[in-house]
């Protein structure tokens, strides 16, 4: 399947990328079919050259977008279908904090757990850490006390 995507190139700490088709599965500094343009993001604003007739053509064909390219490409004005724009995948964190974040926001929408069952779990919580505490102080006294009376 062909894609167009962004192929970095460029010297250390100053990258620049040219707009491509290539294979999905080649690398991103690999061979390609067609370089559609380029995007130097250094210069104030970024300089973004691609050749639109062609980019175009490509998207007729059938090729696949990804959502970088697809955003050089609509500010350059080439109107890229939704269907073939392929978003980045959320990473592992990303997806534990959308899953964490779900469930709370029904349930205080809904309004099906009531806050009072929230309190009280807290103030337990809260209750057995200064036990603990207390527990670890009175030995440390009374070991004083023993070693007082040793003397």
């Amino acid at each position: 399947m062909l894609k167009i995507r962004l192929a970095r190139t460029g010297k250390k700490n100053h990258a620049m990328f040219r707009v491509v088709v290539t294979e999905h599965t080649n690398p991103p500094q690999s061979r390609f079919h067609e370089v559609l343009g380029s995007i130097n993001p250094h210069t104030q604003p970024s300089t973004v050259e691609i050749d639109v007739d062609r980019a175009k053509h490509w998207i007729e064909q059938g090729v696949h977008v990804t959502d970088t390219a697809a955003f050089h490409l609509k500010n350059a004005g080439v109107e890229v279908p939704e269907k073939l724009i392929e978003k980045k995948s959320k990473s592992g964190k990303e997806k534990e904090v959308e899953e964490g974040a779900e469930p709370e926001t029904p349930a205080a929408e809904g309004g099906d757990t009531p806050a009072s069952e929230d309190a009280p779990t807290e103030d337990k919580k809260e209750e057995a850490a200064p036990k603990e505490e207390e527990k670890t102080e009175e030995p440390k006294e009374e070991a004083a006390d023993d070693a007082k009376d040793a003397e």
